[in-house]
This record gives C-alpha cells, structure tokens and sequence, in this order.
C-alpha cells in the first residue's frame, strides 16, 4: 500500500482492512492534520448590499485552505483583493497578510462607482484564489446638485417649459432617493 493517502477534514481516522475468510484487521487512530495551503475561502462573505463610497457593512475575512477544506494556520501570506466585476473602483487596504490561524481579515473596503452589481476577487501568491457572491451597490450620500432638466429661454414673466428639474446625486453621479 505504498500510494495509500488520507484526506478530507481535519480529525481522527483508522484503517480497516478485510478479505472473504480471515479476521479483519484495524489501525490504531491516526490523527489527520491540515496539509499545505491550496486555496482561499471566504470564511465572513462581505455585505451582498452596499452604498457607493461607504465601507462595506460586514468587511471579508479569508482563510487559507488545504485541499480538504481545512484551515491552514499559516501567518504572514499577503492576500490581496481587487474587483472581479463592475466598473467601479475598489476603495479602502486591498492587500491584508494572514494571521496566526491564516485568516487574513480586511478592515475598510468600499466600492465606489455606479449603482449596480459588483463581485470581489482575492487572491495570494501560489494558492486558488476565491471569489465573493453579488455586492449590490446603491446610490451613496448626497453630494451635489445636478440639472436632469435644463432651463430653455423663455420670455420675461412666462413660466418656464418643459418645467426645470433638479435631482441630488452622490460623489459618483448616481441619484439619492429619497432625499431634500
């Protein structure tokens, strides 16, 4: 049995071993360890709703992983996070090294950019990386004035048509409902 190998989550195991007619035969327990990190996996998935330009209500944390999905406690492995889709930007510390127990966990992100849906990559060097579900993002605070209808020239005294209009966008251009 010299290619014999044991994965999967990380805990005791025996080997049993049988054949039609003789006694069967059974290991003592052999404790299995996590092995060498492989991938990434979000253990904390970031918010799945944002603003533009706020920090993310509940920030990721990452751990390291073995190939059986067991947490690898590995300090010091720099994971870096980037924008795996939508067209915004990724605001905040995009690189976090792992801790002790090989979590890496970030603190600050933002997206900032139009409304609409974005996706989180992280990645490390000489590991598979892990990406994040749907960030939803909506309109952030209120920063400036925008004419969504322009005013025309018009006589003196006559209303003006079509009727001006004025909405309130936040710093990415996207229109803040409900807002005064």
């Amino acid at each position: 049995f010299t290619d014999l190998a044991i994965s999967g989550l990380v805990g005791e195991r025996t080997l049993r071993f049988s054949t039609a007619g003789l006694t069967g035969a059974t290991s003592e327990p052999i404790a299995l360890a996590a092995g060498a990190a492989v991938q990434l996996a979000i253990a904390t998935a970031p918010s799945s709703a944002a603003q533009a330009g706020l920090a993310l209500g509940q920030q990721p944390i990452v751990q390291l992983q073995d190939g059986g999905g067991n947490p690898v406690a590995q300090a010091g492995i720099d994971v870096t996070v980037a924008l795996a889709s939508g067209s915004g930007a990724l605001l905040g510390t995009a690189t976090v090294a792992t801790d002790a127990n090989g979590t890496a966990t970030f603190a600050d992100l933002a997206i900032g950019g139009l409304a609409g849906d974005y996706g989180l990559s992280f990645s490390a060097t000489g590991v598979a990386p892990a990406q994040s579900g749907t960030i939803t993002l909506a309109a952030g605070t209120a920063a400036a004035l925008a004419f969504t209808t322009q005013p025309t020239g018009v006589a003196a005294g006559a209303a003006i048509t079509p009727a001006v209009a004025v909405a309130i966008r936040d710093a990415y251009g996207n229109t803040v409902t409900g807002a005064t």
